[in-house]
């Protein structure tokens, strides 16, 4: 299955669990749910683990290994204090420049062979801004508009660019054949459980039958997200594969529209074009 289509599963899978989270989100602080999820995301993996965990470290691969870790677990973190901090539509709007940063890295990671051409840096670029276009016509529906001091703006651009470095190392880990992009995700959820768990020393009061469902039936979701999206960097560039990937509001979008009525802004009309264009760059315009 091509790179391309399984980084479009991926945001299909990452707009469902949007729609899961918008119930998870009064529940508690992101903070109080971080070690948890990702330990219960680690206890759903377990067992598949006798059929997909491969790992053959040496030492280059177990330096590349606690890098992706650790640039991934500062992602995440930066990634819950943006929402505690700002709403979320400033945040994903801030995430959404992640591709950008992955572009802009790309000289230093020639060597992994995958590198863009003119049409997918087009393309890349279509996606992104039609992707902010739509989180900014979303903003309306925000429950705080108002403005942020410069420095909250940190987080978020900051996690944008940890994640797509994080992914130039996770790219060379599957290249190096240390690892599947099953075994790099279940050692990820286990790190950054522990570590989270140790660091934050979080309120678990918020859980109980409903919200232990429903935060599993999330993850569902969530981890499909992050296999097809790790499974299409074997042989996609991070760029292109993330452009794609955080497309994922528009299954938001598309649902605030058809189930909710909600009436499209010009500029969510204006994104989605732009999107569309994106696709046909991408589809007739491989160079």
């Amino acid at each position: 299955m091509s790179a391309v289509i399984l980084a479009v599963f991926s945001a299909v899978s990452g707009g469902l669990a949007n729609l899961f989270a918008r119930r998870l989100v009064s529940v508690s602080q992101t903070r109080n749910m971080l070690s948890f999820n990702f330990a219960l995301m680690a206890g759903m993996l377990l067992p598949a683990t006798p059929w997909f965990f491969h790992l053959n470290l040496n030492t280059k691969g177990l330096i590349l290994l606690a890098g992706a870790i650790s640039l991934d677990g500062l992602a995440n973190y930066g990634y819950f204090r943006s929402f505690e901090r700002m709403d979320a539509v400033t945040a994903s709007g801030l995430l959404a420049v992640s591709p950008l940063f992955a572009l802009a890295l790309t000289p230093l990671f020639l060597y992994q062979g995958s590198n863009p051409g003119s049409g997918q840096i087009l393309a890349v670029g279509l996606f992104t801004f039609g992707i902010i276009m739509i989180l900014v016509g979303l903003r309306k529906y925000s429950v705080s508009q108002k403005s942020f001091p410069t420095k909250e703006f940190v987080f978020p651009l900051g996690t944008a660019f940890l994640f797509s470095i994080s992914m130039f190392f996770v790219k060379d880990l599957f290249l190096g054949n240390f690892l599947n992009p099953f075994t790099y995700y279940f050692l990820r959820a286990v790190v950054i459980s522990v570590v989270s768990w140790v660091l934050i020393k979080p309120d678990l009061g918020w859980i109980n039958g409903f919200n232990l469902l429903l935060t599993a039936g999330r993850l569902i979701f969530v981890i499909g997200q992050w296999l097809f999206l790790l499974t299409a960097l074997k042989t996609g560039h991070p760029a292109v594969i993330k452009a794609i990937a955080d497309l994922s509001p528009l299954v938001v979008v598309v649902f605030s529209w058809s189930v909710l009525r909600e009436r499209p802004s010009f500029l969510q009309v204006a994104g989605m074009i732009m999107i569309l264009a994106g696709g046909s760059v991408l589809a007739f315009y491989r160079n």
